[in-house]
């Protein structure tokens, strides 16, 4: 068992050096890190004027009046 395991990272490791090996622990790295992504999270917010806000305060601002404006009318 131990020399089957042995005898693919060999080949593994062969393959990682050379140009495609590279490239493909690149890809791998990208999906990574696309996978960890908070998708849940608001980055940005277009106001009543259609004017985006990057501005975590401008954010919070316009959530705020959103709520405000649903729930008072």
């Amino acid at each position: 068992m131990s020399e089957a395991r042995t005898r693919s990272f060999e080949g593994l490791y062969k393959f990682l050096c050379i140009k495609e090996g590279e490239k493909f622990i690149h890809r791998l790295a990208k999906g990574r890190k696309r996978k960890t992504r908070d998708l849940g999270q608001m980055k940005c917010i277009r106001d009543d004027e259609g004017k985006v806000s990057v501005q975590e305060r401008d954010i919070k601002d316009r959530w705020k009046k959103y709520f405000h404006k649903l729930f008072n009318e």
